[in-house]
């Protein structure tokens, strides 16, 4: 199913066909035949499979050259909407909308509904970037919480954290995790603000300190091998 929200957002957007379109999500878990994202067979790869974050990278650059060139038609409705439509009415394609409780959507509409890439203003001040999937985050995305300056890359799946993602902390700390339903769940890793020590997670837990050899073998079973990335939450 996310295969299809990327080719609707593909064509959404008019983007040229990305090496990583043919699978980018969950594509470390290829090889895995459990359904807890706990658990994993066999010896880990080398290389570790692209960080379908790279994707989102990509798209969210393209969107963001082709923001200023929309000059769609103003139709008539309900909330305030600027963009396509299908034949029906409904909104269909790329636009902009904002909705009776304030937050503000830019991006692709299926049938009425947020579907493919787009980006989400919340009137608490938190702003979500990714794929949506019937109206809900799901795919991957990057959201940055406001409240409390942390921000999240990863894997959604109906509005929640699910999958392999990164969580940065306020203080530059970052987790390297799964989730399941919102859960932090299985083994991760936690590194410190300078990268250079690292605890390992059980269930989002501290276990202790280990090696970054032991951590970059962590991230590899998750589907993130390398040491994340300095980032400091931008609003």
């Amino acid at each position: 199913r996310h295969m299809l929200i990327l080719k609707e957002m593909l064509l959404c957007n008019n983007l040229p066909t990305l090496p990583l379109a043919t699978n980018y999500h969950h594509q470390s878990w290829s090889n895995d035949s459990s359904s807890s994202p706990e658990h994993h067979s066999g010896t880990p790869p080398t290389r570790a499979p692209q960080n379908p974050l790279d994707l989102l990278s990509t798209v969210s650059s393209h969107v963001a050259r082709k923001e200023n060139k929309n000059n769609n038609q103003r139709h008539a409705n309900q909330y305030p909407y600027t963009g396509e439509r299908n034949s029906a009415g409904l909104r269909h394609g790329r636009g902009i909308m904002t909705y009776p409780n304030g937050c503000r959507y830019n991006g692709c509409f299926v049938n009425d509904k947020r579907h493919g890439f787009g980006k989400c203003w919340y009137p608490n001040g938190c702003v979500y970037t990714g794929f949506w999937l019937d109206g809900k985050r799901d795919g991957v995305g990057k959201m940055v919480y406001a409240d409390r300056g942390d921000v999240y890359e990863g894997e959604w799946m109906a509005d929640r954290r699910h999958g392999r993602g990164l969580y940065y902390r306020s203080d530059y700390r970052v987790d390297v995790v799964r989730y399941m339903c919102h859960d932090v769940v299985g083994e991760g890793t936690q590194w410190s603000p300078n990268r250079e020590f690292v605890v390992r997670l059980v269930d989002g837990v501290n276990r202790g300190p280990i090696s970054v050899g032991q951590a970059l073998e962590i991230g590899a079973r998750i589907g993130i091998p390398d040491v994340p990335k300095q980032m400091q939450p931008e609003f």
